[in-house]
């Protein structure tokens, strides 16, 4: 039988975003939970002092293959294990953060998913001009603490994107849910405003 070491901050947030349609996933290609395959789960509950002792239990156990949701777990598996594969999913760039050699071919052992890598940001934008073509002004909220939101200003400055697309981007930050009422009225403020979320 197949291990899956999924190692996660909150149970609650996880198997709804991610385990969930894992499991349907691995349905849909025949295969059955308790049957041909088996998760070890490991929940920090929403503290990042854990995630070493809960990863290091997850490969003493040695699992097939270790599923990490965010960043500091995909990073600290990347240093604990080069032989167990690991998925890394809802990650900030992760070449930039040194989990992939190149976002066509990841090498090591880890791959994954990311929506945040250098591209998708312009294709995001285009997307939502096609969708509103009179929008002027979109807005970005983001975490300042990720690896994507410290360097989206210096990103943006780079981009023309008032002459290629012909709308303004203003940056917002959130740091945590307490600051997202005050970001949504700071745009809601901005008139003829486009909201977006990174």
């Amino acid at each position: 039988m197949a291990r899956i070491g999924f190692i996660g901050s909150t149970a609650r947030d996880s198997l709804r975003t991610f385990v969930d349609p894992l499991r349907q996933g691995l349905r849909e290609l025949g295969y059955v939970e308790g049957q041909n395959y088996a998760f070890e789960f490991r929940w920090a509950e929403g503290k990042q002092e854990r995630f070493p002792e809960l990863l290091a239990e997850l490969i003493a156990l040695a699992p097939d293959v270790i599923v990490t949701t965010g960043n500091r777990p995909a990073m600290l598996a990347k240093d604990a294990t080069n032989t167990i594969p690991v998925v890394a999913v809802a990650v900030d760039d992760p070449v930039e953060m040194g989990l992939a050699v190149s976002h066509a071919r990841p090498g090591r052992n880890i791959t994954g998913l990311s929506g945040a890598f250098q591209g998708i940001l312009e294709k995001r934008l285009q997307l939502l001009k096609d969708i509103v073509p009179a929008a002027r002004r979109f807005a970005v909220l983001t975490n300042p603490f990720s690896l994507v939101g410290a360097n989206l200003d210096k990103y943006l400055q780079k981009q023309n994107f008032e002459g290629v697309l012909g709308v303004q981007v203003m940056v917002l930050e959130a740091r945590g849910p307490d600051d997202f009422d005050a970001a949504f009225a700071t745009m809601a403020r901005e008139p003829n405003h486009e909201h977006g979320r990174s």
